[in-house]
């Protein structure tokens, strides 16, 4: 549930933003929704890991957002997806 969260919030925010969605983005922002629920996986209800996986996606591409604008070298988007949503 929680990838699914993550997944969907970053397809429709950028189809709002730019009518155009990106693969990469979207598969990153369901990693992060992943590892955002997993530590409370046993104990959550699926809408509530449904919402953490929106908000572990929506992170992950803000940090890797922020990290592009300060052209700091990160190819494969480890930090956002573990560092922040982790």
């Amino acid at each position: 549930c929680g990838g699914v969260g993550g997944g969907l919030i970053i397809l429709l925010w950028q189809i709002f933003i730019s009518n155009r969605w990106n693969v990469s983005s979207v598969c990153t922002a369901i990693l992060g929704g992943l590892v955002a629920i997993t530590a409370s996986c046993d104990i959550l209800t699926p809408p509530a890991a449904v919402l953490v996986g929106m908000v572990g996606g929506l992170l992950q591409w803000v940090a890797a957002w922020a990290l592009d604008k300060a052209q700091v070298d990160d190819p494969v988007g480890a930090f956002p997806v573990h560092g922040v949503c982790g």
